[in-house]
């Protein structure tokens, strides 16, 4: 009974990581989720979840308060992250790239670990390259910002769910943002006011989309790390450098005073810390 316990609060507690993260501009929860060491264990319980018997049940003593967790952050902190974000961009950020430096070499001992007895095949450095390019792509700056959508029409509850289908399933991909992705079709500004203000129609429609995003995205990435172990991991590294280029603060970071510059070095290796000796394979991702 204890180990069921620390079981589930050890979900939930990633659960409310993943919120927060998918609330973040530029940062994925899927980079969280590999961090806490629940990305894989999440991915196969959503491949299995409609499967028989105790497995069903153990899956879902798994999920259930990973979602809880997830819905519960995003409402009780979208307008706690908002606020740091605008206090302490560069520091947020920071520490996010921490995590991101200190993931990678993880994964890449998996990819290292899955090539033994078979040769690393180089084509595999394309889709890595490709994840790469498109990351840094998707997180130019200025990109389809907008005003927050007030009107409750069908075009608007329609773009919402789009938009949560969007957010929630590529979010699982780690080194992908959600929120970032909502900020490309110009969404994410009526998230967050939507958030704030509980407009129930638009989170709804959002929930939704968000939901069978979830489902989908999930069972297509059990099918991948299990098929295509090797070419979906590499992927996934390249998605990770990606967004650690994205949103290193480069311009920022080297006009400041020394000790402020050095305390932004001391962020960043508090995060490597974290990710490399409390996530990833240590903690069987």
């Amino acid at each position: 009974m204890l180990a069921r316990i620390q079981d589930v609060s050890k979900s939930f507690v990633a659960g409310l990581f993943m919120g927060v993260a998918g609330l973040v501009p530029g940062v994925s929860s899927g980079t969280v989720a590999v961090v806490a060491g629940v990305y894989q264990k999440m991915i196969d319980a959503f491949g299995s979840l409609f499967s028989k018997g105790k497995e069903k049940a153990r899956h879902l003593f798994f999920l259930l308060p990973l979602f809880a967790g997830i819905v519960i952050a995003s409402f009780v902190f979208a307008y706690f992250v908002d606020s740091v974000m605008e206090l302490y961009p560069n520091r947020v950020r920071m520490f996010m790239v921490g995590l991101i430096v200190g993931t990678t070499p993880v994964l890449y001992k998996k990819v290292k670990n899955m090539t033994e007895g078979e040769r690393f095949n180089p084509w595999n450095l394309l889709p890595l390259l490709f994840a790469l390019v498109l990351v840094i792509w998707l997180n130019l700056p200025d990109r389809a910002a907008s005003a927050p959508l007030q009107e409750t029409s069908f075009r608007t509850l329609s773009l919402l769910f789009v938009a949560g289908f969007l957010a929630a399933g590529t979010g699982l991909i780690p080194g992908i943002s959600g929120a970032m992705v909502l900020l490309a079709v110009g969404i994410y500004a009526t998230v967050i006011t939507a958030i704030s203000a509980m407009n129930w129609p638009f989170l709804s429609a959002l929930g939704l989309g968000a939901l069978l995003g979830f489902i989908i995205f999930s069972k297509s990435m059990h099918f991948l790390t299990h098929n295509f172990r090797q070419t979906t991991y590499c992927t996934i590294i390249g998605f990770l450098v990606g967004s650690a280029i994205s949103i290193f603060p480069s311009r920022e970071i080297f006009d400041v005073s020394f000790p402020l510059l050095v305390s932004y070095v001391a962020i960043l290796a508090v995060g490597v810390f974290l990710a490399y000796f409390y996530g990833g394979e240590r903690r069987r991702v």
